[in-house]
């Protein structure tokens, strides 16, 4: 299970690693990823090979810099493999496994 980031231009097909700033999620799959008002990279929850996760990462693409930003309310628990849609502000998180 990795956690390194890539970026792949579209346009002229070309890989790139880029530096990044932060903490990085730790290594997982079966996370959902989505990206908000075309600045951020959003991953919540996923697994690895002993575990769930739960938590939030931001990476801020202006930046390069990941964050892990405090949520309130009722927070999913940890699960992998989840559908997700992101509709405006609201990014819904449904199912999973634990």
């Amino acid at each position: 299970v990795l956690n390194d980031l890539h970026i792949l231009n579209l346009k002229t097909r070309v890989w790139s690693k880029p530096d990044v700033k932060g903490s990085a999620p730790a290594a997982r799959c079966d996370m959902a990823m989505t990206v908000y008002s075309n600045r951020y990279v959003c991953v919540f929850g996923g697994g690895s090979s002993t575990r769930c996760f739960g938590d939030l990462h931001m990476l801020d693409l202006d930046t390069m810099t990941w964050t892990s930003p405090d949520t309130t309310g009722v927070v999913p628990k940890p699960r992998a493999g989840h559908a997700h849609a992101l509709i405006g502000t609201m990014w819904y998180i449904v199912g999973g496994g634990d």
